[in-house]
């Protein structure tokens, strides 16, 4: 899994991958991350529905998510943690949810996060890069949703448009 995982990130490759290859290079993290906290966190990693596999989409926006997941709603979970990752398929193209079940995010930390995507100012987080790298590529997508998950913690939503950066469907650099 790690040369796999390492392999995608470090190749001179395009800005654009197919939603199948963004899936999967996500889907090995979150099996590394499985072996990882085996016992603690488990991941309930949904299939990509075949019709959503060519959608183009800018690379490693999925993967951060997931790391995210970990590392901020659930890195203090010592059982039953869950991260989710689902796909619908919408009139413009994909709608892409990662949630988790952990239990310390407050409301006001919510609204703290959303601000934070707009902000010019601050720290530059994972969350603000992806959000402001949808805005350039996929303007019409609107970046992060950023909501309270049905399982209590965060919910990250990617917009997906099935045209992108050139406005075309399906072509990209």
């Amino acid at each position: 899994y790690m040369g796999q995982y390492f392999r995608f990130i470090t190749r001179n490759a395009p800005r654009w991958a197919s939603l199948a290859e963004e899936v999967e290079h996500a889907r090995i993290y979150a099996q590394i991350q499985a072996m990882r906290f085996d016992g603690r966190i488990a991941v309930d990693f949904a299939s990509l529905p075949e019709p959503l596999q060519g959608l183009q989409t800018p690379r490693l926006i999925l993967q951060p998510l997931l790391e995210n997941a970990f590392e901020h709603g659930l890195k203090e979970t010592i059982a039953g943690g869950l991260v989710r990752v689902s796909f619908a398929e919408t009139a413009a193209g994909c709608d892409i949810c990662v949630e988790d079940n952990g239990g310390t995010l407050s409301g006001e930390a919510l609204s703290a996060l959303r601000a934070s995507l707009g902000a010019v100012e601050g720290e530059i987080t994972a969350l603000k890069n992806i959000h402001r790298r949808l805005l350039i590529a996929m303007p019409q997508t609107g970046g992060l949703e950023l909501t309270r998950s049905a399982l209590g913690g965060l919910c990250v939503c990617v917009h997906l448009s099935a045209a992108g950066e050139t406005g075309e469907e399906g072509t990209h650099e």
